[in-house]
């Protein structure tokens, strides 16, 4: 009974959280970059609209913090992925950012996804905290953090380096893979038809999953005081309450710099996706909560539910077999990828920066062979 209530308040919460932000898109479209600066903060609260919107985000998190003490993370962030249902019919029809039917169906894979996960989730007791544990977390914990800032120095570097006309292995090409246009770069979200582009997919999709990653840390910090409370003294509770807003603050930032250049629907989908894999990793690995493996149904339909939401997020994302440049890996693994500078320039290539993808805007001329000539 626990169990359903707190599933029903995270229900009400991320219906708040997701129509909040959505209204902060609305608002943040006559404001400046969002920024750690004082008047730039000052002008954000200033606007109604953008301040509903939070207020509403707010109200969603508070009422997220009382679910969390009552279930157990890994129920919790993966059931409050269903708001994208509502934020994807709000954003349809309020914000003009028309979703295609592969889109559509998309969401409702997610959405599906994370009700599977909630439902077939198992109500336990909190497991004994060992200083393990806590080694593992802490570890565990500035690996994520310290990620968006290796990510950042990375994509700064490849960006001068591309202004220069040189790849990974410093010699200078023509027609450079990893500064093409793919389809999740281009206008297949138009804000009000007018052929704007955003900010571009993949900025859309590391803004989420940067907020949902802190947002997914701000849960396991309240979590982590109330246990430590219940068993030692009520200060950890006020600790883990204070580290979850300092948690939040950071989401909310990374939050509205993608809600500021891209889709909404985008950005909160791998927001909520985010929240829900980190939520079952700190769970397990953290706090010590056990998945649904007391029979095999109960395992098949959690793997299948995560499946469910992975193959949501691709269809939302809008990367199709065609995005996925076959010939030109091919080609790349002959020379033993130093056309991508390497397998670490793949993995750069495949996510590594602001318009820095392996499709290339500009063909390559094809290969010649030794002993004939182009025609």
């Amino acid at each position: 009974m626990v169990a359903v209530f707190a599933v029903f308040i995270v229900a009400v919460a991320a219906s708040c959280i997701n129509v909040g932000k959505a209204l902060q898109k609305q608002g943040t479209k006559n404001l400046p970059r969002l920024v750690l600066d004082p008047k730039v903060i000052g002008t954000y609260l200033s606007d109604e609209t953008w301040a509903a919107g939070m207020a509403l985000d707010v109200f969603g998190g508070l009422l997220m913090v009382a679910a969390i003490a009552r279930a157990p993370v890994s129920v919790v962030q993966p059931v409050a992925a269903g708001g994208v249902a509502v934020l994807a019919v709000y954003s349809h029809y309020k914000l003009g950012e028309t979703l295609q039917a592969k889109e559509w169906a998309g969401v409702a894979l997610a959405v599906i996804g994370t009700i599977g996960i909630g439902w077939n989730s198992e109500e336990q007791q909190p497991a004994e905290l060992s200083g393990f544990r806590y080694l593992i977390g802490a570890f565990l914990v500035a690996a994520v953090v310290s990620a968006p800032g290796y990510y950042k120095w990375h994509a700064t570097k490849d960006k001068a380096m591309n202004r220069l006309g040189v790849n990974r292995s410093g010699k200078k090409v023509v027609g450079l893979v990893g500064m093409g246009s793919p389809h999740h770069l281009r206008t297949s979200h138009q804000v009000g038809g007018t052929g704007q582009e955003g900010g571009g997919r993949v900025e859309e999709v590391f803004a989420g999953l940067q907020a949902g990653t802190f947002f997914s840390l701000s849960a396991l910090a309240c979590k982590l005081g109330f246990i430590l409370g219940g068993r030692m003294s009520f200060m950890f509770v006020l600790l883990g309450l204070g580290a979850s807003v300092g948690l939040t603050a950071f989401g909310l930032v990374c939050q509205t710099r993608g809600l500021k250049d891209g889709n909404s629907v985008v950005v909160c989908t791998c927001g909520n996706v985010a929240q829900m894999i980190t939520a079952v990793v700190f769970g397990v690995v953290i706090l010590g909560e056990r998945l649904p493996t007391s029979t095999w149904t109960a395992l098949r339909n959690w793997s299948l539910s995560w499946c469910m939401i992975l193959g949501g997020v691709v269809l939302i994302s809008g990367i199709t077999v065609d995005d996925i440049p076959v010939e030109q890996i091919k080609e790349s693994v002959d020379k033993g990828l130093g056309g991508l500078g390497g397998l670490q320039g793949l993995v750069n290539g495949m996510g590594g920066g602001r318009n820095k993808m392996i499709l290339p805007l500009v063909n390559p001329p094809p290969r010649v062979k030794e002993g004939h000539s182009k025609e």
